[in-house]
């Protein structure tokens, strides 16, 4: 799928939810679950994280947004690879190896629509951590689009339930992208 179609997707996904909601100020944690695009190795795709995040109110229903997650990718080797294409891989594009993780910083903006749906864009910096010393001090530029909805518990703790698009710049020709989805918990303060 192109990035496209799921741009389109995630913003036909924002107008699903009516109700009544305004943008508010808000600290929020949680958990995500992550799929690799094809860049990632087929047996290496699935992901686990941690997310903790702020949210202040700049319009009716608009606000600024900051993260920082934790995203792990247990990327395994093919069996058929023997050591010299491992290290002449790692050698020549400084990847592809095991348990690869991002630590994304980003700030971003979030547009509330009806009532507690919202789409949010993100751009900011990722570490990458990989097993192997030429990847581990790799910075990269980041940019998250998304969409989700926030479900008001009681009056000052939330639940919200999110799908976003992950991309990664790692070098010219490489992207490491992925597709994630969050649920948090959050304590906030209404307008």
């Amino acid at each position: 799928m192109n990035r496209l179609k799921i741009l389109s997707l995630i913003i036909c996904f924002g107008f699903v939810f009516p109700q009544t909601s305004r943008a508010q100020r808000s600290i929020n944690f949680g958990i995500d679950i992550s799929h690799g695009s094809k860049s990632f190795l087929q047996d290496g795709r699935r992901g686990l994280g941690v997310n903790f995040g702020f949210e202040k109110q700049l319009f009716d229903a608009g606000s600024l947004t900051a993260l920082v997650a934790y995203d792990w990718f247990d990327r395994r080797w093919p069996s058929d690879i023997d050591e010299m294409q491992k290290s002449d891989s790692i050698a020549g594009l400084g990847l592809f190896g095991t348990d690869i993780s991002f630590l994304p910083v980003r700030l971003g903006y979030r547009q509330y629509f009806f009532n507690k749906g919202f789409v949010n864009v993100e751009t900011g910096f990722s570490r990458l951590f990989s097993a192997y010393d030429k990847v581990n001090r790799k910075y990269s530029f980041t940019y998250s689009v998304g969409t989700g909805y926030k479900i008001l518990l009681k009056e000052k703790n939330i639940i919200e339930v999110s799908m976003n698009y992950n991309y990664n710049n790692i070098y010219r020709f490489l992207n490491l992208n992925y597709l994630s989805f969050r649920l948090t918990y959050g304590i906030t303060k209404l307008k």
